[in-house]
């Protein structure tokens, strides 16, 4: 599943793998949700387009399954 690809409203492409983990095309591997949605916060920070529904979803699937606390 893509959570955003590439074109006029994107310049990253981010999915699942199917080997575990996500990734962002282009930059790297993911083990975690919220290091991957802090990845694409960095992208927009630099001036990157990444969809709002892309981090949306993202924060979703984060609420439902928090994982561990520190």
């Amino acid at each position: 599943m893509a959570y955003a690809r590439f074109g006029k409203d994107s310049d990253v492409y981010v999915y699942e793998s199917a080997h575990g983990g996500w990734v962002c095309e282009r930059c790297g591997n993911f083990s975690d949700l919220m290091a991957l949605k802090k990845h694409l916060l960095e992208h927009k920070e630099r001036g990157d387009k990444v969809p709002q529904r892309a981090i949306d979803e993202i924060q979703s699937e984060i609420d439902i399954n928090p994982g561990p606390k520190d």
